[in-house]
């Protein structure tokens, strides 16, 4: 738990919540529409968008 405390640490001393919860529900959009897509770029690899709900934080 060490890291996914890190980057919830970063991402909020960087204010960036917003952006990644917009990521996070543009995505799910998407794949209900039955679209298949993947994020990419250094955010989607973190561990936070690997949680179950990342809406949650």
């Amino acid at each position: 738990m060490d890291q996914l405390d890190y980057e919830l640490g970063v991402i909020g001393r960087l204010h960036y919540e917003p952006y990644f919860l917009a990521v996070a529900q543009v995505v799910a959009d998407v794949r209900d529409m039955g679209i298949r897509v993947a994020a990419r770029g250094s955010g989607a690899g973190s561990m936070v968008n690997h949680t179950p709900d990342n809406a949650s934080w």
